[in-house]
């Protein structure tokens, strides 16, 4: 915004041929001055963008304490590794839908349903197992309307077939070949009421993201 403002002043005092030559000279010139200078606010941009993405991500992470004042993200992915992701991929390959409901928010679990439904067909079923799961990272923690979200990418090597309904034969895929997809999943958490959990946090999806390697 302030860059923009003296360019406009600039704009204003000089004609427009002598301003863009005064830019490419800012921009190429090897006066140690110049350079000194195109450094300070090439340092002051990147710590701008730096401190607004740990800004954001500082909201995230407030939001999140004040529903389970104990989360912390190494915990989080540790449960997405040992519990939430294998759960929801077994879910989903399997088409357990009532467990894929109550692990996704409506809109997801309605895209995921028309998914399956339209990969098995009108005579089929679907057998899936997860194999390996591996590189679950958070990539990004964003507030989307005042919502904290947390953006995980992960890669799986999984088998998945779909099998005739009346006699459980396989009509699409490989019964012994292993095939390595990559998931991309934002999480949002709502508040457990579950006494038995010790309330908390209770992690549900709300965008699913899926890519074959």
């Amino acid at each position: 915004m302030i860059s923009s403002a003296i360019n406009s002043k600039l704009l204003n005092l000089l004609p427009l041929k002598q301003f863009h030559s005064l830019v490419v000279y800012f921009h190429s010139s090897n006066n140690i001055f110049i350079f000194l200078l195109r450094s300070c606010l090439t340092f002051i941009r990147e710590r701008l963008g730096r401190w607004g993405e740990e800004s954001e991500s500082a909201k995230v992470i407030l939001s999140l304490r004040t529903i389970d004042p104990s989360f912390r993200v190494d915990s989080f992915l540790q449960e997405c590794r040992e519990f939430i992701i294998p759960d929801l991929i077994e879910s989903f390959l399997n088409e357990d839908l009532v467990r894929l409901r109550e692990m996704t928010t409506e809109s997801t679990f309605n895209l995921l349903k028309a998914n399956l439904q339209q990969t098995k067909g009108p005579n089929g079923m679907l057998d899936g197992q997860l194999f390996d799961l591996r590189n679950v990272d958070l990539v990004a923690m964003k507030m989307i309307d005042d919502k904290p979200i947390l953006i995980v990418s992960f890669q799986t090597q999984q088998l998945f077939v779909v099998r005739d309904l009346a006699t459980g034969e396989i009509i699409e895929g490989e019964e012994d070949k292993l095939e390595l997809y990559e998931y991309v999943c934002a999480f949002t958490n709502q508040q457990s009421t579950n006494e038995e959990s010790g309330g908390g946090t209770r992690w549900k999806v709300v965008e699913m993201s899926i890519r074959k390697l």
